[in-house]
C-alpha cells in the first residue's frame, strides 16, 4: 500500500468513521496486541506501531502528534 491509498481510503470514509480513534491490531507468531500508538511516517513512508508496555509507547504517540503538526503548518502555510 502507498500513502496515495491509505489517502484514499481515508478520504472516503463517512464523518462518523473520522471522528473514531485509531486502533491498531498486529498479528505475530506470539499472539495479536492491540495499541492506540500509532504513527504515519510518511516521509519515511512507515507505519510506526508501539505496544503499550513498550518504552516507545508514549514516545511514539508524542511523535505523532509533532507530525501532524507539521503536516498541518505545510498545508496552511504553503
Amino acid at each position: 500500500m502507498t500513502a496515495h491509498d491509505l489517502l484514499q481510503l481515508i478520504a472516503k470514509l463517512d464523518a462518523d468513521d473520522l471522528a473514531k480513534p485509531i486502533e491498531a491490531q498486529v498479528k505475530t507468531l506470539g499472539g495479536t496486541f492491540n495499541t492506540d500508538s500509532i504513527r504515519f511516517d510518511f516521509d519515511g513512508g512507515r507505519l510506526i506501531v508501539a505496544t503499550r508496555d513498550s518504552e516507545s509507547y508514549e514516545q511514539n504517540k508524542q511523535n505523532q502528534i509533532t507530525e501532524t503538526y507539521f503536516i498541518n503548518r505545510r498545508v496552511n502555510h504553503g
